[in-house]
């Protein structure tokens, strides 16, 4: 089966392999002003069990196409694009997130509170008030786990706690 002109392509590799159809992208040419040539350089969408899959692969990234650099993304690129996006738009709205935890949080000052912690429900808070790409349960559980894994014995009752009387 032919395939249009800048589809991409699916080829079958030689050996036995557990995957052998790959699938593949052409993302620019590359002149060498040497000799002249013009040579295709490509991206590797992946390696598939059948063709039926590879083929499907291919029409679905070229349906709604991936960043394919996504697989040597680092933690600091990670967080970089985090912080660009949205450490602005949490600044800003401090004082009134601030308000809202210290309304909410019977007994407890953000002063009083863990800086991991208070980080953290900082961020769910203003995912929950503010931002409406993100849903309630979504944020509240990302901050849940966040508080298991970087905060203290205990703080993700606390933090889940507090974010349950926003909900």
């Amino acid at each position: 089966m032919r395939l249009p002109n800048g589809y991409g392509s699916v080829k079958k590799l030689s050996g036995k392999r557990r995957r052998p159809w790959i699938v593949e992208k052409t993302i620019c040419w590359e002149t060498n002003f040497k000799t002249g040539k013009i040579k295709q350089k490509k991206q590797i969408i992946g390696y598939f069990a059948t063709k039926k899959d590879a083929l499907e692969a291919l029409a679905a990234f070229n349906t709604n196409p991936y960043d394919l650099t996504n697989d040597t993304i680092t933690l600091e690129d990670c967080y970089n694009k985090w912080s660009d996006r949205k450490y602005e738009k949490i600044a800003e709205k401090l004082p009134e997130i601030d308000k809202l935890i210290n309304e909410t949080a019977i007994g407890w000052d953000t002063q009083r509170m863990g800086k991991v912690e208070l980080t953290i429900i900082r961020l769910a808070v203003y995912e929950i008030r503010f931002d409406e790409t993100v849903p309630i349960g979504v944020a509240i559980n990302e901050a849940v786990e966040l508080a298991k894994k970087f905060g203290q014995e205990g703080s993700s009752g606390f933090v889940n706690g507090i974010l349950a009387k926003f909900a």
